[in-house]
């Protein structure tokens, strides 16, 4: 997130922005300080960049770093560098400010304030800077987001779950108007910054302006937010996913935080077991016994011509394949199931298949792996049984997972990606979240409703709608009464972050991505509990079926989790009409081979939504 702080109408305020640029390097300090102790981190120490003019005044300069110090008690000159034109030492408001080499910023942790005039240099890179206070004017909104583009790094390499004030970054602008401003916001998301954006192209990065903090909202009742944490959201299988080199991860993972104790061991002993059952098979014997017998012997064409009369005599002579033959098989092998469990495997057959004086046969068990690999089935079945071991393995350690450190919880998050199916990670409510609170104009304030699990401190939550549709559906789910009264509600984020719930499908060309649906509503259930609904306007304009069918594969998968599920948009006929995912003649019409969005939303199945 960047979040962009610029003058109101006629406003010259660099003081005033230059403040409350120190005062947010000082919270994000407070609150970095409290996350890496409660993680058990080392901890990150915030840098904020200060922007000047290519010629700065002594007048300028004595401004911006009286105000730092004035603001900033612990500050001393030993924390403010600079890497301006000429290496020399700065003296101004009564301190003295070095030069530092760019490179050595990043480790300089000590290093509190930086003083620059553009993007540093080339190739400049420090994930610690978050706060950018800049004194260039409104011509200038390339240097702004060439800067930008060195400080959307994130200190820890991943997302921070729990806090978006963790993964944003601060800009200000006391020089810029509404204007130039705009030039600025496009130039932002019109870049790919953000390293975890689940998107592709340009576009992924949030700019809000005038940000709101929102917190966990203590109006909306407590059941609603344990409900919440139990919902079912998956992972996108990530591509050219590994699952049997996914499934040693997790062993090892799950081994190393106490959850899951020999879990290598079990690990080979169920990749040993699919092996076993294919070599003993009636099925494959034959195929089996046939590559056993090309990598033992080898047939040689032998072509006999008399010097006497030209005449040809045609022979075959066995040969029997030496060490390095049979080496070169089980190489192949190795490619094939990877080279510790064909090696492991070789052994463990020929432990349990030792002769009757106890002698292993090491060459046999050798042979024997390395013409059961030649099998295209084995592959197949090998990752089949990583997948769905590593999916279970993550469903029976969910509870455990979730108490790890964000840390580990981002490596059980990678692990869940490259299992090759879509598998549970329940979303987590952000402890702080940003929000705009005024349009895209910059000026009119943005309208807000209550109940939504995240709010200000007055219980209000800014609605930024990208459609009118949003709008009309949060109207009319706000405005039921009676049993069917809405107690809390989530406006689920776009971007496919821990944050959201997410629902994993395939694109037609066969790649995965997830679908973010807008709306979860909450109400009290008949037996005094809660329920949650998911309503999601499906657009304005028809992008394919292929998001309606993984929502179906996801209702199916998770029959219990919701009381009701629709997706809406409007028919030919202008109608706002829905789709009741739950009804599986809805399901079995949206599988349909000849079924679109659009002849779905215009047939019997969508009935108007009110």
């Amino acid at each position: 997130v960047i979040i962009l702080g610029v003058p109101g109408e006629g406003g010259k305020l660099e003081t005033v922005l230059l403040s409350e640029a120190v005062k947010s390097a000082k919270e994000q300090t407070e609150r970095w300080a409290a996350y890496c102790e409660e993680q058990g981190l080392d901890p990150v120490i915030p840098l904020m960049l200060v922007q000047v003019e290519d010629k700065p005044t002594a007048a300028d300069l004595k401004m911006v770093v009286g105000a730092i110090l004035d603001e900033w008690d612990e500050l001393t000159e030993r924390n403010i560098r600079h890497v301006l034109s000429g290496h020399g030492d700065i003296t101004t408001a009564g301190v003295t400010i070095r030069h530092v080499e760019p490179e050595t910023v990043q480790e300089k942790s000590y290093i509190r304030v930086l003083l620059a005039i553009n993007a540093v240099n080339t190739g400049w890179d420090c994930p610690r800077a978050e706060v950018l206070f800049s004194m260039r004017g409104g011509q200038d909104p390339t240097y702004i987001t060439q800067f930008v583009g060195r400080m959307v790094r994130t200190p820890l390499a991943r997302r921070i779950p729990s806090d978006e004030l963790l993964n944003s970054v601060t800009c200000l602008l006391p020089k810029f108007n509404a204007d130039t401003t705009e030039e600025v916001v496009k130039a932002l998301t019109d870049r790919a910054y953000d390293e975890f954006s689940t998107g592709s192209g340009g576009g992924n990065q949030r700019v809000v302006r005038d940000p709101v903090k929102l917190h966990p909202n203590t109006a909306v009742p407590k059941a609603v937010f344990d409900l919440f944490g139990t919902l079912p959201s998956e992972t996108k299988p990530e591509p050219a996913a590994k699952p049997v080199a996914n499934l040693f991860n997790a062993a090892v993972a799950l081994s190393g935080d106490g959850l899951l104790e020999g879990a290598n061991a079990t690990a080979y002993t169920l990749m040993f077991d699919v092996l076993d059952s294919i070599y003993n098979a009636s099925e494959h014997k034959a195929a089996i016994a046939e590559a056993m017998k090309d990598i033992e012997s080898a047939d040689l064409a032998v072509l006999r011509i008399s010097m006497e009369d030209g005449s040809k005599t045609e022979s075959t002579k066995t040969l029997v394949a030496d060490n390095r033959a049979i080496d070169d098989a089980f190489s192949r092998a190795c490619r094939a199931i990877t080279k510790n469990i064909a090696t492991r495997y070789q052994k463990f057959r020929a432990e349990r298949d030792r002769d009757e004086d106890g002698t292993l046969d090491l060459i046999r068990a050798k042979v024997e792996v390395a013409a059961l690999a030649t099998l295209p089935v084995v592959k197949i079945a090998l990752d089949e049984k990583a997948a769905s071991t590593v999916k279970v393995w993550m469903a029976q350690h969910e509870a455990g997972i979730r108490a790890l450190s964000d840390e580990r919880k981002a490596q059980y998050n990678r692990i869940k990606g490259r299992a090759g199916v879509p598998l549970l990670e329940p979303a987590t409510l952000p402890t702080t979240r940003l929000e705009p609170t005024k349009a895209k104009d910059g000026k009119t304030p943005l309208p807000t409703a209550e109940r939504h699990l995240l709010s200000d401190e007055n219980g209000k939550f800014p609605l930024e709608f990208r459609s009118g549709w949003e709008d009309e559906v949060l109207g009319v789910e706000l405005a039921r009464t009676g049993a069917a009264e809405v107690i809390g509600w989530y406006r689920n984020p776009s971007a496919g972050t821990e944050n959201a719930i997410r629902i994993p499908y395939q694109k037609v060309d066969g790649t995965w991505t997830t679908a973010q649906p807008d709306f979860i509503f909450f109400q009290k259930a008949h037996d005094g509990g809660v329920i949650a609904s998911v309503v999601d306007p499906h657009g304005a304009t028809w992008s394919g079926i292929e998001r309606l069918r993984g929502f179906a594969d996801f209702v199916e998968r998770h029959p219990d989790a919701w009381a009701g599920f629709e997706s809406l948009a409007k028919n030919n006929a202008g109608e706002l009409v829905k789709l009741d995912l739950l009804n599986p003649e809805v399901r079995e019409a949206i599988r349909a081979n000849v079924a679109t969005d659009e002849t779905l939303f215009n047939s019997s199945h969508a009935v108007k939504y009110a």
